[in-house]
């Protein structure tokens, strides 16, 4: 079974750290489909109750001090300091969504190294033809995975590549061109931190890029439901 913790690959990972540690535990969102006719603001009134009957179902056999996540209206999980019997309990949970190991107990003012995740970035790159400065120019858009602890390091990592692609050639005009990096324009943080864990995604495909955009609404992309309030 793949485990839900972030911040290990593989749940023997856990002997390497300290006997407590810190960690949050995020509760899954409840199922919503019987609320569907009802209105969109009484619907967040009954799931809002739903999530904090859950937190309060989740949290009444815990013994020891936590912080809530979210606020008291609400809630979406906890931060709390455990062991590793106490995550392995916590894994097996069909209530939690996913856990995220923190920080040390004995070292509060630690941060336990950043996960480091697979980042896919898009990468602009100028074509550009010797003396050329008038007209229409070329351009690429190249989205590039890469594993990173955050959208910057993963900008920094690919730098370093670029001087290969940007190496200038011959064109079949005789014509020397050169793909020149320009900009980063955007990246994305997928959920996936092995290539194993991308490749064995067979039921939802591997998302590895995610833009939103705003655009106006016609009838062709309207989704109308009817209620009966």
């Amino acid at each position: 079974m793949k485990h839900k913790i972030f911040g290990i690959d593989k749940i023997e990972e856990l002997d390497s750290l300290k006997k407590s540690f810190r960690i949050r535990i995020h509760l899954k969102y409840p199922n919503y489909k019987d609320l569907l006719n009802l209105r969109p603001s009484e619907r967040i009134k009954v799931i809002r109750q739903r999530k904090r009957d859950r937190f309060k179902e989740f949290t009444s056999t815990i013994e020891k001090e936590f912080n809530r996540i979210g606020s008291k209206i609400d809630p979406s999980g906890l931060e709390i300091n455990c062991s590793k019997t106490e995550v392995l309990k916590y894994n097996r949970d069909k209530r939690i969504e996913n856990i995220s190991i923190l920080v040390s107990e004995e070292n509060a003012d630690i941060v336990v190294e950043s996960i480091e995740l697979y980042y896919a970035v898009v990468t602009r790159f100028a074509i550009q033809i010797e003396n050329r400065t008038k007209g229409l120019q070329d351009y690429e858009d190249r989205i590039l995975m890469i594993k990173a602890k955050s959208g910057e390091e993963a900008e920094q990592k690919l730098k370093k590549g670029f001087k290969s692609y940007e190496k200038p050639y011959l064109n079949p005009l005789g014509e020397l061109v050169r793909w020149k990096f320009e900009e980063f324009v955007d990246w994305f943080e997928t959920s996936y931190d092995s290539l194993e864990d991308m490749l064995n995604d067979k039921e939802e495909g591997i998302e590895i890029f995610s833009r939103l955009k705003s655009r106006r609404i016609n009838k062709e992309r309207s989704w109308i439901i009817k209620n009966e309030h």
